[in-house]
């Protein structure tokens, strides 16, 4: 295969100051793209443009917030400004707030949805109106295995990630006719700034599982960069999708319907007792469909009830 480059395109990378962002910055770059380094810490992101650089690519630094309309177009308005355009969106900006879910300020929560969530729509956006006027575009999301597979004590970074998955794929569904290709990234690459940043919860007995150990001295940017590279590039054809990437590994997540138990005719309705007796049958994977649609799941539902055929 011939080698992929980001020539004559312009990208922006938020949160780009540090760890991930900063690896997916530099790696545009060094593979020929214009870069908008966006990070609200000022230092940080001079730092990178000024490596970017001295490396001989080219980059400008935004300092905005994502977490404002304002803050979006302003960001989306320093790739017009410098570079003429814009083809690639990298949205990594974040943050977390540890805490049980009893005892969490409604302010820690709103924070935390206002950089992933709304973060995400705020530079999407005024994004978005230049991709679909010139037919093409690629937008990475970045969530996280704590979206998905949440565990106790980040009841506000999972709902955050989770709502990324829907608009993701969302946006995936209306972006394919015009060019704009949609998906998230949920990175493996160890402790990054943000999350030693988040204060241990004193309620919670934390433990390094014998996966964790295993894989820590492979966890890397160098890792992950490769997968969100193709994912920004024009090689790229998946759209809607969640991947996964750490320490050398990738991987598909994905939302599924069981088989599951149907009553025996359409029409006839269940009692609860029915529902408990089956379970087990609703609740089992081993057999399982992926829709790509709501329709998608109203189809297996009707094949199943003998609507019609499978």
């Amino acid at each position: 295969m011939s080698l992929i480059d980001f020539k004559g395109q312009v990208a922006i990378v938020t949160g780009a100051g540090r760890n991930l962002g900063r690896g997916y910055a530099i790696d545009l770059a060094r593979r020929g793209a214009s870069v908008i380094v966006n990070d609200i810490d000022s230092a940080c992101a001079d730092a990178v443009v000024s490596d970017i650089v001295a490396a001989g690519g080219k980059a400008v630094a935004s300092y905005h917030s994502v977490a404002t309309p304002e803050g979006g177009l302003a960001i989306v308005a320093a790739a017009l400004t410098h570079f003429g355009t814009l083809d690639i969106l990298v949205n990594n900006a974040g943050n977390v707030h540890a805490g049980l879910f009893a005892t969490m300020p409604l302010s820690h929560f709103e924070d935390v949805l206002a950089v992933h969530l709304k973060g995400a729509f705020c530079v999407t956006q005024p994004a978005w109106a230049i991709m679909q006027a010139k037919g093409y575009g690629r937008i990475v999301m970045t969530g996280s295995a704590g979206g998905v597979y949440p565990e106790q004590g980040y009841s506000e970074y999972a709902t955050a990630k989770a709502g990324l998955v829907g608009m993701t794929r969302a946006l995936a569904a209306e972006g394919k006719e015009h060019g704009i290709l949609v998906n998230m990234i949920n990175p493996q690459a160890g402790g990054s700034t943000m999350t030693q940043d988040a204060n241990p919860i004193p309620e919670i007995a934390y433990e390094k599982s014998d996966p964790d150990a295993a894989l820590a001295p492979y966890k890397s940017v160098a890792a992950i960069s490769p997968l969100v590279q193709y994912l920004c590039s024009s090689q790229c054809s998946q759209t809607g999708m969640v991947l996964a990437a750490g320490a050398g590994w990738y991987g598909r997540v994905f939302l599924g319907l069981t088989h599951g138990w149907a009553v025996p005719g359409a029409g006839v309705l269940p009692e609860l007792e029915d529902v408990a007796a089956n379970i087990a049958r609703i609740t089992r994977t081993r057999e399982h469909i992926v829709p790509h649609s709501p329709s998608g799941e109203m189809h297996h539902i009707a094949t199943r009830l003998g609507l019609l055929e499978a």
